[in-house]
């Protein structure tokens, strides 16, 4: 029904069941008046299962839902593989991979590259980066979008190891790309 709905231009944006109210076009979910701090891999299979009421998911199901995240081509790039866990996040990564190894698929040899990758200790999101957005508003950055598209910019020179993530040599790359965009 949804799909036909969804094809129609008329499908729902809030969906509702017992306290549950989920707001697909905010992409927030309430349990009693209070939002649940869901990962994106919760948010989704969340979804997966308002779109499957009173119908019984099995576990190769919904493994199969969340390693659709992973939906690109194997790659043995470490840059490229550092990436794309960054991008997925680690329990989508670790998951889809399980999937993968247990239906013999051919992304082993990316697997192993993300296991090395998570043992390095490099930031896998900006959080995690020893500067912060008030530390570039502090250095001079406008207020506004740049900040957090240098922050990304930091994180990918920092994944292709062409910066260190402490917090003088973020700083120094801050100044150079001002230089570079002014």
């Amino acid at each position: 029904m949804e799909a036909a709905l969804r094809r129609a231009g008329r499908a729902p944006s809030v969906f509702a069941l017992e306290g549950l109210r989920v707001d697909t076009a905010s992409g927030v979910a309430e349990k009693g008046g209070r939002e649940l701090p869901l990962s994106a891999l919760e948010y989704r299979l969340l979804l997966v299962f308002l779109n499957h009421p009173r119908t019984i998911l099995t576990r190769e199901r919904l493994l199969d839902e969340a390693a659709r995240r992973l939906a690109l081509p194997p790659s043995e790039d470490p840059p490229e593989v550092r990436r794309r866990a960054c991008r997925f996040g680690d329990e989508a990564t670790r998951l889809a991979f399980a999937v993968d190894r247990a239906l013999g698929g051919p992304r082993q040899p990316e697997a192993a590259l993300y296991e090395r990758f998570c043992r390095t200790g490099l930031p896998r999101s900006v959080r995690e980066l020893a500067v912060t957005g008030a530390d570039l508003l502090a250095a001079g950055v406008p207020e506004g979008p740049a900040v957090g598209t240098l922050l990304a910019r930091l994180l990918e020179a920092v994944i292709d190891g062409q910066c260190e993530n402490t917090r003088p040599a973020l700083l120094d790359r801050v100044r150079q790309e001002e230089r570079r965009y002014g």
